[in-house]
């Protein structure tokens, strides 16, 4: 099936009423640019609701996601620092809502850094700047 139609379909479960995690017409519009298969490794169950392990990091549900950035209400003007990209999917929709060149990410670990580089860059986001740096300090 075509993921565009899977992310709509993820997007609409998110906003209707039963779930009701994404509330914002920007947030449900930047969840559905972005694609979620370059973030997993079963692009078979990328849309499902449900989280992921991969690389020794948890790749969060899209509700916790959605839950995640409704609270932060990132505005399109914000500059945004993300402790603990993980493998980036969450700083994608950052670079949606906000612009890629405002979202700046850091990992403690080196291999999750290089992870999350290359699925941005797949995705469509290489001005996401990603370093390794422990984000405590």
């Amino acid at each position: 099936m075509d993921p565009a139609v899977l992310r709509d379909d993820m997007v609409d479960s998110l906003e209707h009423e039963a779930k009701a995690v994404v509330r914002s017409e920007r947030l449900g519009i930047a969840m559905r640019s972005v694609p979620r298969e370059p973030f997993v490794e079963d692009d078979s169950l990328a849309y499902a609701d449900r989280s992921f392990e991969q690389l020794g990091t948890r790749v969060l549900s899209p509700s916790a996601a959605g839950r995640l950035l409704e609270a932060l209400e990132p505005q399109s003007e914000d500059d945004v620092l993300v402790v603990g990209v993980g493998v980036g999917y969450t700083a994608a929709v950052l670079a949606e809502l906000t612009d890629e060149a405002n979202v700046h990410a850091v990992d403690i670990a080196r291999r999750l850094v290089y992870e999350a580089r290359s699925n941005l860059a797949s995705a469509g986001y290489p001005g996401v700047l990603v370093d390794c740096r422990d984000g405590a300090h």
